[in-house]
């Protein structure tokens, strides 16, 4: 069975892998199932045109946006030691889209599917205890080194007191078509203009387990939240091809444009638009994907889970959406 063939499978069994770590949610996505959408905008800089072809890098453009909470339980406390995510689907027009799929770490916990796989099986939940084996954690923990990165960011970062006050990483490479003819490669990473901004002690501890969708009003009701868009370039010695791998800070970043999210979308048990998938393949001329294992299996994952997402009551093969 070719590469290609084996993607549908790898991406059914990370969904499984995911409803056995977080249980079964009818309707909620596998991944990052605490969410709320928002509409924003790309608005590239003046520059931006000298960096890259595509469209994107000219005047604005309108995007749908979903800040979620990493992991499935839909009834996370947002002061969780997780990730924050944030995905976009910019409209480019002429059927063009930018799609990327953040987290709030400058990296992923796995390097290949069957990683991410292995990492939430030792994570799955035991029926006798609702919990997963704690031994079967620290074994993972000690021998699934992919994580180590993340987890220790994880756990050196307080939560986001805010989702504008997170940065957001699209972890994976990306190549870029240039006005000369050459491409080359960069890491997308979102800079928060209100700074980043943790939880303090006193904050983890007061703060009610449902706080960041009526803070993200309150802030939208004072004015748009904006983040500066940046392209970190590699040196020769980055991997491009291993998203549990961030770049160092010190490498050179071009800012390309600002994204700014206006407004909450209404919402109905808090996702109205639980049907929308954001596919990070779905990329405009002038970018294309570096590709990697992980980036490689999320479209199988995604439009495979969102079929059964939609069904009640799910199958006992299915899954819902992950990430996406």
């Amino acid at each position: 069975m070719s590469q290609t063939q084996d993607i549908p499978l790898i991406g059914t069994a990370m969904v499984d892998a995911l409803i056995g770590a977080f249980g079964r949610h009818p309707h909620k996505r596998a991944s990052h199932a605490k969410g709320i959408f928002a509409t924003g905008r790309f608005i590239a800089s003046a520059t931006a045109a000298q960096f890259g072809q595509s469209r994107l890098f000219a005047g604005q453009h309108s995007a749908t946006v979903r800040f979620s909470i990493a992991g499935g339980n839909p009834a996370v406390s947002d002061k969780a030691n997780a990730a924050r995510g944030m995905s976009i689907d910019v409209n480019l027009g002429n059927g063009e889209h930018l799609v990327l799929v953040m987290i709030s770490a400058p990296m992923f916990f796995a390097a290949t599917p069957q990683a991410f796989i292995s990492f939430l099986a030792a994570r799955r939940i035991d029926p006798a205890t609702g919990k997963p084996d704690p031994d079967a954690v620290a074994l993972s923990n000690k021998t699934h080194t992919d994580s180590e990165a993340q987890r220790r960011w994880l756990a050196a970062t307080p939560p986001s007191v805010s989702f504008a006050t997170a940065p957001y990483f699209a972890v994976h490479t990306y190549f870029f078509d240039n006005p000369d003819g050459t491409k080359h490669s960069a890491r997308w990473i979102f800079e928060p203009l209100a700074g980043r901004v943790g939880l303090d002690a006193d904050e983890l501890k007061s703060f009610p387990d449902n706080f960041l969708n009526d803070e993200l009003a309150r802030r939208l009701s004072r004015g748009p939240v904006e983040w500066r868009v940046l392209l970190q370039l590699p040196h020769p010695i980055d991997p491009l091809h291993n998203p549990t791998t961030a770049w160092p800070e010190s490498r050179k970043t071009i800012e390309v444009g600002r994204f700014v999210v206006e407004d909450i979308l209404p919402s109905v048990d808090g996702d109205a638009l639980d049907e929308t998938v954001f596919d990070p393949e779905r990329l405009p001329a002038g970018i294309t994907a570096a590709g990697d294992p992980i980036f490689d299996s999320r479209s199988a994952a995604y439009s495979m889970s969102l079929a059964h997402r939609l069904v009640c009551p799910l199958s006992e093969n299915g899954g819902v959406d992950s990430a996406g």
